[in-house]
């Protein structure tokens, strides 16, 4: 109401100045923190005011969305903007991830590095999303490694069809052979499933002997011949029971490969 809420009656039978009643108006609604709102004043009761966060992607409204202007000239409650956040990122075993600070809010993401001796199966890269999750991630799936290389004349022990990560094996060379090592006789299964020696780098055998020779069919080394180890070029000589076949050498040599020159010897008659 503008004016007097009581009239009185002059003296010239007129009325002295009366009132009249307008519209309460509310005034500007509430500044809500990264929001707007629609429309515009002037705002009397019962008029309504809608709220928007300014950037949803990263802003959820919590309340309620649209507020009212009362006959008492004061608006109903209204709501907030909060920014949307997302929990750490998950944990991947044997993993790390970066960057590892946060808060994270949508479209932040994180990468994933497996360790030495995993491998990364899946995207490295998680993104955190607009309802505050995060999209799936990678695993880390330990990289084993198959048996090493052999040598000649040569192997390694433990056998095994798979070794696990700074898993070793040690070479040795076969009986009467001596080994040269290049850059060790130790071999050890790194990360990404590869040996720490190859090619060039393996021990090698170099034979110094040779074993005892091959034995014959109605036959056998001459008794003076006899021992366990054998030099390089050393000769021995068969006795055969029955004599030896047509054409065929009683002798057999001990080569530089220590491995004898023949090693199937059929040399001797079976009667």
């Amino acid at each position: 109401m503008v004016g007097p809420q009581t009239i009185t009656c002059k003296n010239d039978l007129s009325w002295s100045e009366t009132p009249c009643c307008v519209p309460n108006e509310c005034g500007e609604p509430p500044i809500v923190a990264d929001a707007t709102f629609t429309p515009a004043p002037p705002y009397t009761p019962t008029d309504a005011v809608t709220y928007t966060c300014t950037n949803t992607a990263t802003h959820t409204l919590e309340g309620p969305a649209t507020i009212t202007c009362q006959d008492d000239g004061c608006w109903t409650a209204g709501p907030t903007c909060v920014l949307i956040e997302c929990d750490d990122p998950p944990t991947v075993a044997d993993a790390t991830f970066t960057p590892g600070t946060p808060p994270y809010t949508p479209t932040d993401t994180v990468t994933y590095s497996c360790s030495a001796t995993h491998t990364l199966e899946g995207p490295p890269t998680i993104t955190c999303e607009a309802d505050g999750r995060w999209t799936a991630g990678p695993v880390c799936i330990i990289t084993t490694c198959c048996p090493p290389p052999s040598i000649p004349l040569g192997t390694f022990s433990p056998y095994q069809d798979t070794y696990m990560p700074f898993e070793t094996v040690t070479y040795e060379c076969c009986n009467g052979i001596t080994i040269t090592q290049t850059s060790g006789i130790t071999n050890r299964c790194g990360g990404g499933g590869t040996w720490t020696l190859t090619g060039a780098s393996l021990p090698s055998c170099e034979p110094t002997v040779c074993p005892p020779p091959p034995s014959v069919i109605q036959g056998d080394v001459q008794s003076s011949d006899q021992k366990l180890t054998y030099a390089i070029n050393e000769v021995v000589t068969y006795e055969c029971y029955f004599g030896p076949k047509p054409g065929e050498t009683d002798s057999n040599t001990c080569g530089s490969d220590g491995l004898w020159a023949n090693m199937f010897p059929d040399i001797c008659n079976e009667q």
